[in-house]
């Protein structure tokens, strides 16, 4: 169902644009998710820092819905929280394939980090 309702967000979202992210601040983590039974060991302990929280967004890409469809695979383990960006209150989810959700400014945009696995998992034993 989760899948359905990801499929129909990322159709919503296609075609908006926005400025890259790299100004954000007022980072804040809430928490970890993941979804499903077999979500596997890697979504017990994949967590992000605030400070690589920052480096996924000043490198991150926007993309569309169906980039984000046909070309990236969804995981079911995310980090998520919120922070500032030109004056709006924004929350975000970033998930350990580099896939991220940002809801800000009455806007909802999917963004793509294709370098950031590695800085994302180097806390992974």
């Amino acid at each position: 169902m989760k899948n359905i309702i990801l499929f129909v967000c990322f159709f919503l979202l296609s075609g908006c644009k926005i400025d890259e992210f790299g100004g954000i601040s007022n980072i804040n983590i809430k928490g970890t998710g993941y979804e499903g039974e077999k979500a596997g060991k890697l979504c017990g302990i994949f967590k992000l820092n605030k400070a690589q929280v920052k480096t996924y967004f000043t490198r991150t890409k926007k993309i569309d819905s169906a980039e984000a469809h046909y070309q990236h695979e969804y995981y079911s383990c995310w980090v998520h929280g919120d922070f500032v960006y030109k004056g709006n209150n924004c929350t975000w989810s970033i998930d350990v394939g580099g896939l991220a959700n940002i809801q800000c400014g009455g806007k909802e945009y999917i963004t793509y980090c294709k370098n950031c696995e590695r800085f994302m998992l180097d806390q992974i034993p």
